[in-house]
């Protein structure tokens, strides 16, 4: 047994945690975080997570980095992978349940999908394309080009619906997979970052009101939605079906 640092507690599971070469012992989570993690250095709360470092001053989010530094700073992009273990097709049933009973020991981790904007692989990716985008690296979006530039749903709205739309290379998708307006408002050529599909949140903007927020994100006048991160409810379907169509503000 170990006594906890923090709060003096003897307790038998508690954990060892060396932290800038000094070694400390915590019996939980909540002692560790309160003892070691850093304050933000403008609205005081222990950052859990990364946050973000500039000047040697750190901060829990960007927001609160902007308020006390010139610095210009931005936030990162991400993608969700839903991995699964990969298992054979050769399986009859009962293998299969047997499998997935034992927990798939010793079978690799595979990825079979990920998750950036909304409905990128439905309705911007061919359908002979869609599992290799699903289960690739971002790093890798450059072999897909050619559906962004020149997406098949905006020819279907022109043809079938009579909508007129813009002609390829359709380069006012980019903010759909780069980092510029109006995901980061001002940001410059040399602040856009990789084209690539990846979630993106400025949590610079501010976020809107339950009752003022539109389904429509950006394309309504609400810079807090849709391409700007994913709400839990409101979904940005319309948003992203709506640019292929051309309904876009650079148009």
């Amino acid at each position: 047994m170990a006594r906890c640092e923090m709060c003096g507690n003897d307790y038998d599971k508690s954990f060892e945690l060396i932290a800038a070469g000094s070694r400390h012992v915590f019996d939980s989570f909540e002692c560790a975080i309160r003892a070691v993690a850093l304050f933000c250095e403008h609205c005081g709360c222990k950052m859990i997570g990364r946050g973000t470092e500039v000047s040697r001053k750190f901060f829990c989010c960007t927001h609160c980095a902007r308020t006390r530094t010139p610095t210009d700073v931005k936030d990162r992009a991400v993608y969700q992978s839903v991995p699964h273990h990969k298992t054979s097709t050769n399986l009859n049933r009962t293998q299969r349940r047997m499998h997935v009973r034992r927990g798939n020991v010793g079978t690799p981790w595979v990825q079979v999908n990920r998750e950036g904007n909304s409905l990128i692989s439905e309705l911007i990716i061919g359908t002979g394309s869609k599992d290799k985008f699903s289960t690739d690296d971002p790093k890798n979006d450059s072999q897909f080009a050619g559906f962004f530039l020149d997406p098949l749903l905006a020819h279907l709205f022109n043809s079938v619906l009579d909508i007129p739309v813009p002609p390829p290379p359709r380069l006012d998708l980019l903010p759909l997979v780069q980092y510029m307006a109006p995901i980061c408002p001002g940001c410059g050529p040399n602040d856009a970052g990789p084209i690539a599909d990846l979630l993106r949140l400025n949590t610079g903007i501010p976020p809107t009101p339950v009752a003022n927020q539109k389904r429509l994100g950006f394309l309504a006048g609400d810079t807090a939605g849709f391409p700007n991160g994913r709400r839990p409810v409101g979904p940005g379907q319309a948003g992203c079906s709506g640019r292929p169509g051309g309904i876009c503000p650079i148009n």
